[in-house]
């Protein structure tokens, strides 16, 4: 199963979501957040895991998730 690290646009800045772990990391700038999200990816893959970046243009609400 692959997991996927969300960039998502957050108020003034950018958070990256993971949905295994509950904390997210929250950034003004977005090449930091996609950055980060890269960095937690490739971690994730040396572990053996899949795992994939998505980003999230808009806030989850106007993308109809809640």
């Amino acid at each position: 199963m692959t997991i996927t690290v969300f960039i998502e646009a957050l108020g003034q800045g950018w958070a990256v979501r993971c949905p295994p772990f509950t904390n997210e990391m929250l950034f003004l700038d977005r090449g930091e957040a996609e950055e980060a999200a890269r960095s937690l990816a490739e971690r994730l893959r040396g572990r053996g895991r899949a795992a994939s970046v998505a980003v999230r243009p808009d806030a989850p609400s106007i993308n109809g998730e809640l």
